[in-house]
């Protein structure tokens, strides 16, 4: 993720979701947030 080689570059991010698939509408699942900080904790300042 640091790799100066992938600045620039679209990624996608494909995590865990708590309950599976959606059946109905669609809500934020509270996974997201969590791998989403832990994602911007690694990146190199």
């Amino acid at each position: 993720m640091n790799d100066r080689r992938f600045s620039g570059l679209p990624m996608l991010l494909e995590t865990p979701k708590a309950a599976g698939k959606a059946t109905g509408t669609i809500e934020v699942d509270p996974l997201d947030d969590k791998n989403l900080n832990t994602l911007r904790s690694l990146i190199a300042r």
